[in-house]
């Protein structure tokens, strides 16, 4: 019979793992996300009000995005923002421009994003990552370690995948090639994504959509979402204007709880 510290022992090895699993968990979810989305793309989403009813997000983390929203706009422009005299530097100046302007955004995706996601609770971080799962199918079972073990592709169907997924980066280089209105853009790339989807779950089998659905819980309109969170920047400032009028309202509220 084992005494009771190699028990104890046991128990707290037990509790250790369990620990480190979780967090490595957390941490590849994370990288995940971060390698799905830009911060300012990060902030539409959340503030797209089915994501925000799916996530149970509170008014005050809806604020609290909005308030990260209005910070990072205008030093994202600024870092965006090219010399008014680009054309007339040298190639290489140029080179040496678009670095820099690239290490700019850079270290703001690193000073915001971390900020975003821990506006989060764990529960909201696991179903953000389902959801972009779901609004990335093809990537999500081509490059996601905990995906592709679940779900385990055959040679044929990872051959299959890859063909999907060539066509797509021809429908996208097709859009670019005639110069088009942006909502027109938009609407022709949120097709093929919804193409490509559509056509990589159909490669599954039966129990391979079941584990699909299992590890992307529960499923959303994504075909109507794609273009919810391709929002322009028109459609970016009535949802700023709406989250000020919430935080207007919240405060409305706290003055004169009585009303």
């Amino acid at each position: 019979m084992l005494s009771r510290k190699v028990l104890i022992f046991y128990g707290i090895s037990a509790f250790v793992c369990l620990c480190w699993q979780q967090s490595s968990h957390a941490a590849d979810q994370q990288e995940w996300f971060d390698d799905q989305i830009s911060t300012r793309h990060m902030i539409i989403i959340f503030a797209d009000a089915e994501i925000a009813k799916e996530l149970s997000m509170t008014p005050d983390q809806r604020i609290a995005l909005g308030e990260l929203e209005r910070q990072l706009r205008p030093r994202f422009s600024e870092a965006m923002r090219p010399p008014k005299d680009l054309r007339s530097k040298s190639p290489e100046e140029q080179a040496e421009i678009a670095e820099k302007r690239q290490a700019d955004v850079d270290a703001l995706e690193q000073e915001f994003r971390p900020q975003i996601w821990n506006a989060l609770t764990a529960a909201q971080q696991e179903r953000m990552v389902q959801i972009l799962w779901q609004l990335n199918a093809a990537r999500a079972l081509s490059e996601v370690d905990k995906v592709t073990s679940r779900i385990q592709l055959d040679a044929q169907q990872k051959i299959a995948l890859g063909k999907i997924l060539e066509q797509y980066q021809r429908d996208l280089s097709a859009t670019l090639e005639v110069v088009r209105p942006r909502e027109e853009r938009l609407e022709r790339n949120e097709a093929a994504e919804t193409r490509r989807d559509e056509q990589v779950l159909k490669l599954l089998t039966d129990v391979q959509r079941f584990e699909w659905s299992t590890l992307t819980g529960n499923r959303l309109d994504i075909v109507a979402l794609r273009p919810r969170v391709n929002m322009s920047r028109s459609q970016l400032d009535r949802v700023k204007k709406a989250m000020e009028q919430e935080e207007k309202m919240k405060k409305k509220s706290a003055a004169n709880p009585s009303s």
